[in-house]
């Protein structure tokens, strides 16, 4: 694709075709009762979304090795800079970031969560956030933030695992 300055511009290589809302677990009362969303969960899902909004915004912006803004981004720096516009401080490194909030089990990740590989360096050397389907988008080394599938061969190889800060 053109810009309206005349130089090419990448569009990512996957895109899902819906974003999964966060799971809100039901609640029920008594016999009777109509089911509902648990308070938690409503105030999960709310940050959830915006964030995912956010992170959307960032699409194309170029990967630059320690890059923490919009001019450009590595992947901690952007995860990083994300949770911050919605009030979760976050350490600066993906390694250090990965000892931080809450360990999910594989295939229980839900949208928000930050998801973690082992790609140059041993231990988390790669984190971009989780987007629901098997999606997530990340700054990637290989030119700007992009959106990708847990499944591609060489992410399932990396996966180290996923953490949730929400």
């Amino acid at each position: 694709m053109v810009g309206s300055d005349g130089r090419m511009i990448e569009i990512p290589a996957y895109v899902p075709p819906v974003i999964e809302e966060p799971e809100e677990p039901e609640v029920s009362g008594g016999k009777g009762s109509t089911p509902g969303r648990s308070s938690l969960a409503s105030r999960r899902g709310r940050p959830i979304r915006a964030l995912l909004t956010s992170a959307r915004r960032y699409l194309g912006v170029p990967y630059v090795w320690g890059g923490e803004d919009p001019s450009g981004f590595d992947c901690s720096g952007y995860v990083q800079y994300l949770y911050g516009l919605h009030g979760v401080q976050l350490p600066r490194t993906a390694d250090v970031q990965f000892m931080a909030g809450r360990s999910v089990p594989r295939g229980q990740e839900q949208p928000g969560d930050l998801v973690f590989f082992e790609t140059y360096a041993p231990g988390a050397s790669h984190v971009g956030v989780y987007l629901g389907r098997g999606a997530f988008i990340h700054a990637s080394s290989v030119g700007f933030v992009r959106i990708s599938s847990l499944e591609e061969e060489y992410f399932s190889a990396r996966y180290l695992g996923a953490r949730r800060f929400f």
